[in-house]
């Protein structure tokens, strides 16, 4: 009974006020859930572009070397694998600034339903223990009116029938890390999340949630914490990679 009564409220709501596309705007028709059709195909796109398994960047089909791409191979790596949804300068780059920035926090569902179908297709998820949120600092929360990642990180965690287990803090007041250049960015977060008081993260296998990565150095300085407390492995997963590639920005 009360189930019908909710379906019927709700499309008496979408008679009065029809549901709009998360990405454009415009009224959706029958058959269209969240994203008109034009922002549908913009969507498979992004989420089409091949990246590195390993660090998330774009690349291209001669740029692997084993299972690693060329630039992380070379790199202080201590994140396990990565898996994005998509490229940041796509419409997924679009819809987070829109879900934080323009406070959108209906735009939470879907985007986390995209990271979901695509840590479906991981090999590791399987051998996952939980789902890892990266904090929002207290600037933040007063910023978006809501914490965006937690709330994402949940979502999934419940998709995929795995715990959600916020164990990181934050120390102090660091400083965003949007518009820093990459050489500021690792120095940033050093030292900046911990793990809390009393949470038990000895053998699990976790991955942690954040909504956007560019060079990875929050990524790599929550599984180093998480490492140092005695995880077995920490993998991650991002909507959008952020990037020093110019495949990255070239998707519309």
């Amino acid at each position: 009974m009360w189930r019908q009564l909710q379906h019927g409220f709700r499309a008496l709501g979408e008679l009065v006020l029809p549901q709009a596309c998360g990405a454009c705007g415009r009224t959706l028709i029958d058959n269209e859930r969240d994203w008109c059709l034009a922002c549908s195909r913009r969507l498979l796109q992004a989420t089409g572009v091949p990246s590195c398994g390993q660090c998330g960047r774009t690349v291209g089909p001669f740029e692997f070397t084993g299972e690693h791409c060329f630039q992380c191979a070379q790199e202080s790596w201590t994140v396990t694998g990565l898996v994005r949804a998509g490229p940041y300068g796509s419409i997924l780059g679009e819809l987070v600034r829109k879900a934080k920035f323009g406070k959108r926090q209906e735009l939470i569902r879907p985007l986390a339903s995209i990271l979901a179908t695509r840590l479906e297709a991981a090999d590791w998820t399987a051998t996952l223990d939980g789902f890892v949120p990266v904090p929002t600092t207290l600037a933040s929360r007063r910023q978006y009116g809501y914490e965006p990642v937690p709330l994402m990180a949940r979502m999934i965690a419940k998709r995929l029938d795995r715990d959600c287990v916020p164990v990181l803090g934050i120390r102090g007041k660091p400083r965003p890390q949007v518009g820093l250049p990459a050489s500021a960015r690792i120095e940033n977060v050093r030292g900046v999340f911990n793990v809390r008081k009393h949470a038990d993260v000895e053998g699990a296998t976790l991955c942690v949630i954040d909504d956007v990565a560019t060079t990875g150095a929050t990524m790599r300085e929550c599984a180093r914490v998480l490492r140092q407390a005695g995880a077995a492995a920490v993998y991650g997963a991002v909507i959008a990679r952020a990037g020093q590639q110019a495949g990255d920005d070239h998707i519309t």
